[in-house]
């Protein structure tokens, strides 16, 4: 393209009013999308019940402040607040800014999104809401014959005709940043021992240096080896060790990397010092003031504090539906309770008898009673007076 023709362009982006402008520094808010062209009278009041608003399609991920043209509509009122809303195509409100503007004002109003502005998605829709209290003090500029192509004006809820209301949106790219966390957390130290931890580096928005890793808090005899560590990859190892003097406790700590100008707030994490590993027999847990084996207590299963439900028991480190117990145990898959002891399924007899003597007896059948007239014939193997009486089931 000859230089004639992109002035050209240019001029012709800039009477349309409708253009993006690429950020011209990384980081920093620039003009993203704009309407604003040569005015003509038009202007509608902004009272709630009007529900006036604009649709713009943004270019920049992060939407930091909006500017809308306004005019006192009628004079004597005060001036008045107005409230600017910023919703997506779901309705849903991701911020909103009110303003006080005195009585007389007429041009643009800047409005800034809270923070550092608010999170959106390139190319997908948003809206701007604008209303004062009612008073019919501040009107919104518009412009008839479709000014923003992207976008379209709304009052009562319904199409503007082809018309589009004065604004421009600012916005900016997300500075490269990066974020840290510490793996496991909280990290359980002995007294007198140590711990290896993983630091994982998180690089955002295209971010991709090197970060030089740090632990500026740590609890009273606490350390870290290395004190300091550069992680040019996505993770790194460091190992925390407890002094013997160390107080038993959880403690808050923070990691800190740095890169450059880069320096995101430390990053928070626990350190939980506990008794030294001799206090405890081998197999157990220090939890709560008291050596516990996890595998099998039920208010610390599998973890300090984990505390299993009335129903359950804890096995192997697990909560677990209980079953009933048959003389102190579980019966196992294939097994049933007899006498107070778990018996094979399909083998033998209940009650037992013996060896010698054994009996099978039919499934659900229980022990005779003395009287061994039954007419439902359920009960098997009934022993009174030391024989054998009454055994429906085969036998051998």
């Amino acid at each position: 393209m000859t230089k004639t023709g992109s002035v050209l362009l240019m001029l012709i982006m800039v009477l349309t009013g409708a253009f993006f402008m690429a950020p011209a520094v990384f980081g920093a808010e620039t003009l993203d999308q704009s309407n604003n062209p040569a005015w003509t009278g038009g202007a509608v009041n902004i009272a709630p019940a009007n529900s006036v608003s604009q649709t713009f399609v943004p270019s920049l991920p992060v939407l930091t402040s909006v500017e809308v043209a306004l005019k006192t509509g009628n004079k004597g009122k005060g001036g008045d607040q107005v409230t600017l809303k910023i919703l997506n195509s779901s309705g849903q409100q991701l911020a909103s800014v009110t303003a006080l503007i005195n009585e007389g004002f007429e041009g643009f109003w800047k409005f800034t999104m809270p923070g550092s502005g608010i999170n959106v998605t390139p190319g997908q829709p948003l809206t701007i809401r604008l209303q004062d209290t009612g008073k019919i003090v501040f009107w919104w500029k518009y412009k008839d014959g479709n000014t923003y192509a992207a976008g379209k004006a709304m009052f009562h809820g319904a199409p503007f005709n082809d018309n589009d209301f004065f604004f421009k949106t600012y916005g900016m790219q997300p500075a490269p940043t990066f974020s840290l966390a510490v793996i496991p957390d909280p990290v359980n130290i002995n007294k007198g021992g140590s711990k290896q931890v993983t630091v994982n580096v998180t690089r955002q928005n295209g971010f991709n240096g090197s970060v030089l890793v740090s632990f500026p808090t740590l609890p009273s005899g606490v350390s870290a080896s290395p004190a300091t560590k550069t992680i040019s990859t996505s993770s790194a190892p460091f190992t925390l060790s407890a002094s013997t003097s160390a107080k038993e406790g959880q403690y808050a700590a923070t990691v800190k990397g740095v890169s450059g100008s880069i320096q995101p707030p430390a990053k928070s994490f626990q350190i939980k010092i506990l008794p030294a590993a001799s206090q405890c027999a081998q197999g157990q847990t220090y939890c709560n003031g008291k050596c516990v084996d996890t595998k099998t207590d039920n208010a610390n299963c599998g973890t300090c504090g984990k505390v299993c439900s009335s129903n359950q028991k804890c096995s192997a480190g697990a909560c677990v539906a209980q079953t009933p117990l048959c003389g102190g145990q579980t019966c196992g898959a294939g097994q049933y309770c007899c006498q107070n002891a778990c018996r094979q399924s399909g083998v033998g007899s209940c009650p037992y008898q013996g060896s010698s003597a054994e009996y099978y007896c039919p499934k659900d059948t229980v022990s005779c009673p003395q009287n061994i007239s039954d007419p439902l014939n359920k009960c098997c193997c009934g022993v009174y007076d030391g024989k054998i009486r009454s055994c429906p089931g085969s036998g051998k």
